[in-house]
C-alpha cells in the first residue's frame, strides 16, 4: 500500500495537479481550452470577449497554396503538403459524402447540434465537435480576413481539401478551379449576393465540353456579409449545376452575353468547319521558314545556287544568334542583327559566292525577307478578325434551334464554330447573373441534359452556411456541454484526489481508507483521461 500511495503522492505533488493544471493537460490533448467557461454564459459580449472566445477554438493554419496542393513524387505517388494534412485531420470528421450532405450536416450542427450514437466514445464526440467548430472558424477567417481576390483563391483550396480533391493550377487549359475526391472538375464562383457573375472564357468552356471532360460542374457561392473585423457576420448560399453539350446553348441563350452563341449562316447551310476557311492565328516554324525562303527567292530568282547557300548558312529557324534580343531572339518575332548578317555575307564574298559590290543589297534583301515574315505573323489576328467580321451570322434563336436539332457529335463541332469560339479574346466571355443561376432550370428548357447531379432534387440551391464570429461562438456555447461533461468528470476526481491526500497527510499517514480513496481517484483520473484522449490505459480491474 505504502509504495502505491507514495507513487500517487509523488505524481500529484511533482506536477502540482491543480484544476488549472489539469485544464492545461486537457487543452493540449483536445486542442481547445475551457478557461473561458465563465464567458460562455454571457449573452452580450464585447469585441474583446468575442475575440477571446474565438481563440478557444482550434486553429487551422490558413495557406492559399498549402490547402489545395497535392504533390507527386518521382515514382508517381501522390502526397499531401503539411498544411493540407493538418486541414484534412479536421475535415475528415465533417459528415457527408457529397457537397449537399456536407452542407446539411454543417447546418444541423449550427441549428440543433450533432446527434451521436449511444456507443460513441467521449473522445469521438469531442473530436467531432471540435472539428465542426474549427471548420466554421476557419471559413469565417478566410472570408473576413482576406481581400476578395485572396479570399476566392484560398476558398478554392479550402473547398478542394474539404471535398478530398485538389486545386487546379492556373494555366492548366481548363476553366475548372478544382477537383473533388471522385475527380469531378469543378468551377467555383464566390461573389457578393448582389454581384454574382458566373462567367469566363467561352473558348475554355467549349474546349472542356468538346475535348476535355465533357461537362463543367459549377458551384456558385453567394456571400451576404455585414460588419467589419471580428463583428462581420452573414450567410453563404450554395448553388450547383452542370454545363454539358446538351444544355449549354439553351442556358446561355437566355443571358446577357448571348451573341457569342451565333452560328455562321454558311455553317448552318453547309456544315463543315468554318475554322478551316479562316486565316490562321498561329503558324509552325516550318511555315514561317518557308515564307522567309520564298521572300529571299524573289530577289535571287536568277541565282538559285546563291539562294541555296544563303539559306543553309543563315539557318533561319534555328540560329538565334542572328536575331535581336527584342522579341526574345525568336524567328517570326525578332528583327535580324545587321552586324551578324554582314559577317555571313563577308564569308560568302571570300568564297566568291557573292560579289563584294552586292554586299549591301544582299544584307538588305535578308532584312526585308525577315521583316515581312515578322509583319505577317504579327498581323495574323487582324486578318482573322477581318475575315470573321465579314461572315454572316444567324440570330441567336436560329442558331440555338439549329444546334438542338444536331446529333451529339455534330453539336460538339457546332460549338467550335460559334462566333465566340471563332473570335476568342476578351469579347468572347459568357456571363450569368444571379437571376440566371436561380432560373437555370427554366433556361435549359427542353434540353436539360445532365443539369444536376442525382442527389440534388432538380433545383440549383443546395444549402446555406452561417458565417461570422457571432455564429461560431453560438455554436461553441451549444457545444460546451459535450466537451465539459467529459472534462468535469475528471475535474471532480482531481478534487477528490486532493481531498483524500490532504486528509491522509493531516491524519499522520495512519488512515488507510483515505489512501485507498486517493489511489482509486488517481486510477479514475487516468482512465477517464484515457477515454477523452482515445488512448487505452491499463488499470486495475477493481477500479470503476
Amino acid at each position: 500500500m505504502s509504495k502505491e500511495v507514495n507513487k500517487v503522492v509523488d505524481d500529484f505533488y511533482r506536477v502540482k495537479a491543480t484544476e488549472g493544471y489539469l485544464y492545461g493537460l486537457i487543452e493540449e490533448l483536445m486542442g481547445a481550452t475551457s478557461s473561458s467557461k465563465d464567458l460562455l454564459q454571457e449573452k452580450d459580449m464585447s469585441r474583446s470577449q468575442m475575440a477571446a472566445l474565438m481563440t478557444e477554438i482550434p486553429d487551422i493554419s490558413i495557406s492559399e497554396l498549402g490547402f489545395g496542393d497535392m504533390t507527386t513524387s518521382d515514382t508517381g505517388t501522390t502526397r499531401s503538403t503539411a498544411e493540407r494534412m493538418a486541414l484534412k485531420r479536421w475535415t475528415d470528421k465533417i459528415r457527408g459524402n457529397t457537397l449537399p450532405k456536407t452542407l446539411n450536416s454543417l447546418s444541423e450542427f449550427y441549428t440543433t447540434g450533432l446527434k451521436f450514437r449511444s456507443d460513441t466514445s467521449a473522445n469521438g464526440r469531442i473530436r467531432t465537435t471540435l472539428s465542426y467548430l474549427a471548420f466554421y472558424k476557419t471559413l469565417t477567417q478566410i472570408l473576413s480576413g482576406f481581400n476578395a481576390s485572396s479570399a476566392g483563391f484560398t476558398f478554392e483550396a479550402f473547398l478542394a481539401a474539404l471535398l478530398g480533391g485538389t486545386q487546379i493550377p492556373t494555366g492548366s487549359k481548363t476553366i475548372a478551379d478544382l477537383t473533388d475526391g471522385q475527380g469531378t472538375y469543378i468551377s467555383l464562383k464566390l461573389y457578393a449576393e448582389k454581384s454574382v457573375k458566373v462567367g469566363g472564357s467561352w473558348t475554355d468552356l467549349v474546349n472542356d465540353l468538346v475535348n476535355g471532360v465533357g461537362y463543367m460542374h459549377y458551384v456558385v457561392v453567394t456571400k451576404d456579409l455585414a460588419g467589419e473585423g471580428i463583428e462581420q457576420e452573414g450567410t453563404l448560399k450554395w448553388y450547383r449545376f452542370n454545363f454539358d453539350p446538351t444544355n449549354v446553348m439553351s442556358i446561355l441563350s437566355k443571358t446577357h452575353k448571348k451573341d457569342i452563341l451565333q452560328l455562321p449562316q454558311a455553317f448552318i447551310t453547309n456544315g463543315g468547319n468554318i475554322n478551316d476557311t479562316l486565316p490562321k492565328l498561329n503558324f509552325s516554324i516550318e511555315e514561317l521558314e518557308n515564307r522567309f525562303r520564298a521572300n529571299l527567292e524573289t530577289g535571287l530568282v536568277d541565282n538559285p545556287a546563291v539562294l541555296s547557300t544563303l539559306v543553309g548558312i543563315l539557318d533561319w529557324a534555328n540560329n538565334t544568334s542572328i536575331f535581336a534580343s527584342k522579341g526574345g531572339r525568336t524567328p517570326g518575332k525578332s528583327a535580324l542583327l545587321t552586324k551578324e548578317l554582314g559577317k555571313i555575307v563577308d564569308d560568302l564574298i571570300v568564297k566568291d559566292a557573292i560579289a563584294k559590290e552586292h554586299k549591301g543589297a544582299v544584307v538588305k534583301l535578308i532584312h526585308d525577307a525577315n521583316s515581312e515574315v515578322v509583319r505577317y505573323n504579327k498581323e495574323a489576328t487582324k486578318r482573322r478578325s477581318q475575315a470573321i467580321g465579314s461572315l454572316e451570322y444567324a440570330t441567336v434563336e436560329e442558331s440555338v434551334e439549329h444546334y438542338n436539332e444536331l446529333a451529339p457529335e455534330e453539336q460538339k463541332n457546332a460549338l467550335k464554330n460559334t462566333r465566340g469560339y471563332l473570335v476568342k479574346g476578351e469579347w468572347a466571355q459568357f456571363h450569368m447573373s444571379r437571376k440566371d443561376v436561380l432560373n437555370v432550370v427554366t433556361h435549359a428548357g427542353a434540353t436539360p441534359g445532365n443539369l444536376f447531379p442525382e442527389d440534388q432534387g432538380g433545383k440549383p440551391f443546395i444549402g446555406e452556411t452561417k458565417i461570422g464570429a457571432k455564429y461560431v461562438i453560438e455554436m461553441l456555447q451549444r457545444s460546451k456541454d459535450e466537451v465539459n461533461k467529459a472534462v468535469f468528470e475528471i475535474i471532480a476526481e482531481v478534487k477528490a484526489l486532493k481531498v483524500s491526500l490532504d486528509q491522509y497527510f493531516a491524519g499522520g499517514l495512519k488512515d488507510d481508507s483515505k489512501a485507498e480513496n486517493a489511489i482509486k481517484s488517481s486510477h479514475k483520473i487516468e482512465g477517464k483521461t484515457g477515454k477523452v484522449s482515445g488512448v487505452d490505459v491499463a488499470r486495475p480491474s477493481s477500479v470503476e
